[in-house]
């Protein structure tokens, strides 16, 4: 069932930790903004422990909101498409076209979720330029990994 997909899938999110990954399988600029990351966060230990928190939860969210609209976009779409076609046969392009417009909506969820949530978790005396880097590193490393995670949903349902 997606329920269950959705639930394994965001598991293991924090276990991938922001500027860890395999050193092996980067390249020079990818190694240098993980360094940059990396450092960032060293000088922010308070902000990453937020971070790992927040995007945990914020993917959660995101992708059981992707669950519930995928139902909804795969009947307009098979409604729209289907004329003489059955639906074995057109899902697969069904797919593709759902593809961007589910990574907007969890990409929109996952933003919003992690800039309430270190507003509000943050402490308050950080500048908010450092706010600001925190939730740009934390929504990218979240869609990093709720790329993977989205599309197996997608396909899964």
């Amino acid at each position: 069932s997606t329920t269950t997909t959705a639930k394994s899938s965001s598991q293991n999110i924090v276990k991938s930790g922001f500027g860890s990954g395999d050193n092996k399988s980067v390249n020079g600029k990818s190694r240098i903004q993980q360094k940059l990351v990396e450092f960032f966060f060293h000088q922010h230990k308070d902000l990453k422990e937020i971070c790992e928190f927040v995007v945990d939860r914020a993917l959660k969210k995101g992708l059981h909101e992707l669950e519930e609209g995928i139902l909804t976009e795969r009947l307009k779409a098979i409604k729209f498409k289907s004329s003489d076609t059955d639906e074995a046969s057109i899902l697969p392009s069904i797919e593709q076209d759902m593809i961007p417009n589910c990574l907007e909506v969890v990409k929109s969820s996952v933003t919003n979720t992690i800039k309430q949530s270190l507003d509000a978790l943050s402490v308050h005396t950080k500048p908010k330029k450092v706010k600001e880097i925190a939730t740009t590193l934390a929504v990218t490393h979240a869609m990093k990994i709720g790329t993977t995670r989205a599309l197996s949903l997608i396909k899964s349902s």
